[in-house]
């Protein structure tokens, strides 16, 4: 009898280890899954921001502004941890613009990589991603790399047969992905419950492996254990089998990862596992084979009531670490609380990223921590919870301790009398996209008014050259006449000094930039600036010493500074000061990457400053725009 019943006892405990290793492994790869899958999303929003960059622009003006390119794509490279650089390539397989070097080489052909082969078929779909194996970089030694390539601006269009047809194949952009950030992603989350971890194509190339460093040659055979079961089960599955790498048998879960042809797998040693259900039994017999004729009864009823519970109570201990481990390392922000929107607990991220104490978070409003302006929209959101609905998608600002400003997106989810709530940071992601849209409106008014400043400039030369040809016609027998022609001469010339400055603003009419001191610049312009201000507003200058020589149109400088130094005036009615100061100044990659069209580098700095009231926070998000101005009409077209 004790015998039959430590038996019993030992395939009980046989098939619980094994049971519970595989609820761990796959638990493990859910991870893992959730984090490649958010990589490859970010690399396919990488590709589509390339994409929009260069919208429909043709090769040739993508090369002559290939400079400006370069520095964009640069800047996006460089904000990913996981991307190494960007590569746009034509329909040719020559390269368009390249990240990692300027100017490019456009004599390198890309037409025989597998990537351009893949894609530049006209029946493949302009949303197809094709991942390369690991390729052995160029540019560094030592470097490996893989890169996701997709179609460049294929938008499909049903025909008259209603078949979608896509364009024809205009080229692909390229994104350089690091495997090692993979691996270093897949140390942090295997830790002790998982041996192996391997990111690898379908068709059975290695991407990455963990433990392991990454092997260009590394591909998995196609009668592998792995390729046979992802032909029966393509998106996930389960198998135990012997590696090829160390010959350890192990136990793997897989998942194929969303959009892409590639798979997350992870392994556990079955070693460990028999590991653990030999020391179990070895307990078993020190503490059970005393009593196990007296209780063996009482050991197989006990055993059907707590062998259930006990697998519960471990999956939730394990689950509730895993949880409080995102809750406490999660750079998203996360809150638990009631209906009526207030706060009940949040984790640390709150207090990284507004700088609040968390004990002064818990009990607040969700709404003391938003911008004035969000309110409405967060209450809206609050009646929606209270309702049972949940909130999706919720973008709203947040105000830091420090009176900083950041933009989250947030989901909202009601249960019972309580609401969880995530929110991740998109302040980056809003700042480009305005970014974004002034450069267009920029570009835009530009084309506007040099279409019209060449219009103009034509009709001027009608009205001139007119004027000249009546002014000979009347000799000098009419002086009146001719003070009249003389008057409308000068007002038509200085119209026509106006359209020049438009077609500068507009980038049509060529600036002429040459080497100045701006010291000497702004000194030789304080007497023309003193009586453009009038008495009642003192002209101070503070000139740096040891100034830098700058490259600039030495005459659209000076309107710069006379039109701020008029604006100074008006906003100045009662009197005041208006100071010119110079400086060298440097500007970083970091600051260049937050600026839309600022390359970082070495500049000179001329700031004026007036002693007015200044501009409200609404002026100020406009001041940039093309024409606007918060002068009365009949005053000036000058902006404040």
């Amino acid at each position: 009898m004790p015998a039959l019943v430590f038996a019993g006892a030992a395939l009980v405990s046989y098939q619980q280890h094994f049971a519970e290793a595989w609820a761990r492994l796959s638990r493990g790869v859910d991870i893992l899954y959730e984090q490649s899958a958010k990589v490859f999303e970010t690399l396919d929003l990488v590709a589509g921001r390339v994409d929009d960059i260069l919208a429909d622009l043709p090769n040739e003006e993508i090369w002559a502004r290939e400079g400006e390119f370069h520095n964009r794509t640069k800047a996006i490279a460089a904000s990913l941890e996981q991307v190494q650089f960007v590569l746009v390539v034509n329909e040719q397989g020559h390269p368009l613009v390249f990240s990692a070097l300027f100017p490019t080489d456009r004599s390198t052909d890309y037409s025989g990589r597998d990537y351009f082969e893949a894609l530049k078929d006209s029946t493949a779909s302009s949303e197809q991603t094709f991942v390369s194996a690991v390729l052995q970089g160029r540019l560094r030694a030592n470097n490996t790399t893989f890169l996701i390539a997709k179609r460049r601006g294929g938008q499909f269009q049903e025909t008259s047969e209603a078949v979608a047809q896509p364009e024809s194949f205009r080229g692909l952009i390229a994104i350089s992905t690091k495997p090692t950030y993979f691996i270093e992603q897949f140390r942090q989350i295997a830790g002790h419950d998982l041996d192996t971890v391997t990111l690898l194509r379908a068709d059975g190339a290695v991407l990455a492996r963990y433990p392991g460093a990454v092997d260009v040659a590394a591909r998995l055979s196609s009668t592998s254990t792995f390729m046979i079961s992802i032909a029966q089960n393509p998106q996930q599955g389960a198998y135990e089998t012997v590696s090829g790498v160390d010959n350890i048998r192990r136990l793997y879960v897989y998942r194929r990862l969303p959009h892409h042809p590639v798979y997350v797998t992870a392994g556990i040693d079955r070693a460990t596992v028999l590991a653990e259900w030999r020391g179990s039994l070895a307990r078993y017999l020190l503490f059970g084979l005393p009593a196990t004729g007296a209780l063996v009864l009482l050991a197989l009823t006990a055993l059907r009531r707590t062998r259930g519970e006990a697998v519960a109570v471990r999956q939730l201990a394990e689950r509730t670490r895993e949880l409080d481990r995102v809750w406490r390392t999660s750079r998203d922000l996360f809150a638990v609380g009631s209906l009526d929107g207030v706060l009940r607990s949040a984790n640390p991220a709150w207090s990284k990223t507004l700088g609040f104490p968390l004990d002064e978070i818990a009990g607040q409003t969700f709404d003391t921590f938003v911008h004035l302006d969000e309110i409405p929209t967060v209450k809206r959101a609050i009646e929606h919870l209270a309702s049972g609905k949940v909130v999706r998608d919720l973008d709203v600002r947040l105000r830091a301790k420090s009176g900083s400003e950041y933009w989250f997106s947030w989901t909202w989810v009601p249960e019972g009398d309580t609401f969880y709530a995530s929110g991740r940071d998109i302040t980056d992601r809003r700042q480009l996209s305005d970014q974004l849209r002034q450069a267009q409106k920029m570009e835009a008014v530009g084309q506007l008014t040099g279409g019209i400043a060449h219009d103009f400039n034509n009709m001027l030369g009608v009205v001139i050259g007119s004027l000249d040809l009546l002014g000979r016609r009347l000799g000098t027998t009419d002086a009146r006449a001719r003070r009249y022609i003389d008057a409308a001469t000068e007002g038509a010339r200085r119209a026509a000094v106006l359209t020049q400055r438009l077609l500068a603003f507009s980038r049509q009419q060529p600036l002429r930039p040459e080497p100045i001191d701006a010291n000497k610049l702004v000194a030789g312009m304080a007497d023309l600036l003193q009586r453009s201000l009038g008495a009642g507003i003192r002209l101070e200058t503070v000139l740096a010493g040891g100034l830098w020589r700058t490259h600039a149109d030495p005459n659209g400088l000076e309107n710069v500074i006379l039109n701020l130094a008029v604006n100074a005036r008006d906003a100045m009615p009662e009197g005041g000061r208006l100071t010119i100061e110079t400086g060298n100044a440097h500007l970083d990659d970091r600051y260049a990457a937050a600026h839309f069209g600022v390359s970082p580098g070495q500049y000179v700095l001329i700031a004026v400053t007036d002693s007015g009231p200044g501009m409200s926070a609404e002026v100020v998000a406009k001041a940039f725009d093309p024409f606007f101005t918060t002068k009365e009409v009949g005053k000036s077209l000058n902006a404040k």
